[in-house]
């Protein structure tokens, strides 16, 4: 009969607890494969890399426009690229020297060692004679966000961002919170 005092006394016990604490997870890696990356010489290897699938589109909308740069065919739809993929086609960022005539209404515009520089979804531009052209990340460049398919990596026990071989830190501005391009990752 005691153990039945007990085990009543438990029960009421457990059920007046209401509260639970949970971890907080973070939405963009949530579910995503783990794969290593390679460093860039000098540092020792990366452990974990999170990485999100790719962005793709089964069909094009009416919108988009063709680019063909290098050989190679992009689609462009509000300022982001695509490539056809095997029936799909799949997010990109474009190789640096494709130039574009427009850019969305929504970029994020800065200067860096004088320089004007135009950044939207991971894809950097400078200004050229009748429209922008895609350079290659500038080391030192701060944004203020990174696209969905950045990676996570970390490095000597710090935790970087990857975004098409860019190595981001996040960096605390006026502004809030913000990334830097500190170097790139090397194949």
């Amino acid at each position: 009969m005691m153990y039945k005092s007990y085990f009543f006394l438990l029960l009421i016990l457990l059920a007046s607890i209401n509260t639970a604490e949970a971890q907080k997870r973070d939405r963009r890696f949530r579910g995503k494969p783990v794969v290593v990356v390679k460093p860039r010489p000098g540092l020792r290897p990366a452990r974990v890399v999170v990485t999100p699938r790719p962005r793709t589109l089964s069909r094009l909308p009416n919108t988009a426009r063709r680019i063909v740069f290098r050989n190679t065919t992009y689609h462009v739809v509000n300022g982001v690229y695509y490539v056809p993929r095997r029936g799909n086609f799949v997010r990109i960022v474009p190789r640096p020297g494709l130039r574009v005539a427009t850019l969305p209404a929504s970029v994020f515009r800065f200067t860096l060692r004088g320089t004007a520089m135009i950044y939207f979804q991971g894809v950097y531009y400078r200004t050229v004679e009748n429209g922008y052209e895609v350079i290659a990340p500038p080391l030192g460049a701060t944004i203020p966000e990174l696209p969905d398919d950045a990676e996570m990596v970390e490095i000597d026990g710090r935790i970087y961002y990857e975004h098409n071989k860019a190595l981001y830190q996040l960096i605390q501005t006026p502004e809030g919170d913000a990334y830097e391009v500190i170097g790139q990752l090397d194949e």
